[in-house]
């Protein structure tokens, strides 16, 4: 490898350790209600989910954590149990309708 091709290597290593976010080992994985709160409407306002970017708001939190946290906060929210009647007749009829559209 020539000397030019080294010091492009060594360009590209140095650019992508500068973009890239350092991982985050302080993470405790508790969130206060108020980071919660701010996690949802922080998501909510985005078309797009970034979760690098969602991370630089919360520090001491990972890309990772924000998602999952996210995740688990939507989770709570959702109902429980087995679906009903009307629920199961809305679903078979979204299907009819996709096989005969597509």
């Amino acid at each position: 490898m020539s000397k030019t091709d080294t010091t492009l290597a060594e360009s590209k290593v140095k650019r992508a350790k500068e973009h890239r976010t350092p991982i985050v080992f302080e993470d405790n994985g508790k969130w206060s209600p108020e980071d919660e709160t701010r996690l949802l409407n922080l998501v909510d306002m985005k078309d797009e989910i970034s979760w690098l970017k969602v991370a630089k708001e919360f520090p001491g939190k990972s890309a990772a954590s924000c998602q999952s946290a996210y995740e688990d906060l939507i989770k709570r929210d959702g109902k429980k149990g087995n679906w009903t009647f009307i629920e199961d007749e809305l679903l078979r009829q979204w299907v009819k309708f996709i096989f005969i559209i597509g």
